[in-house]
């Protein structure tokens, strides 16, 4: 009987043991569950605020894009009116110089009608002066 007590108080001694060996791999699982949910859950934020700053730089892109095409349209048109304006600086320029031909050309007759009447009056005052002296 007292083999069979012994072997009954070994078994117990192993069940117990077995039990704080369950008890404490029970209590690292929950610990390893609990850090592994913690970190699950701080992944989860770095996440979603990674997710919210890179859709507030797409806005942002977006944005900018936009004020970019805007630029490019303010661009284009301010080419286009200086192109006009080019334009008309060369048909201004043109025409001055037609003017300015137009005017040698007029002062040149000018002086010729001059040169034409001086002679005549001093033709015509040599004539009426002959005839005084006659």
């Amino acid at each position: 009987q007292d083999a069979s007590n012994a072997h009954a108080s070994d078994e117990a001694n192993e069940v117990k043991r077995l039990r704080k060996q369950l008890v404490a791999m029970e209590k690292g699982r929950k610990e390893h569950v609990q850090r592994s949910t913690t970190q699950a859950r701080a992944a989860q934020l770095t996440i979603a605020s990674q997710a919210k700053i890179l859709q507030e730089k797409a806005g942002n892109l977006e944005v900018a894009q936009q004020e970019a095409q805007q630029y490019q349209q303010q661009v284009v048109s301010h080419q286009m009116e200086l192109d006009h304006v080019m334009q008309a600086m060369q048909r201004t320029f043109a025409e001055k110089e037609q003017l300015v031909a137009r005017l040698a050309q007029m002062q040149e007759q000018n002086l010729k009608l001059q040169a034409e009447h001086a002679e005549k009056a001093f033709t015509n005052n040599i004539g009426v002066g002959g005839m005084q002296f006659r």
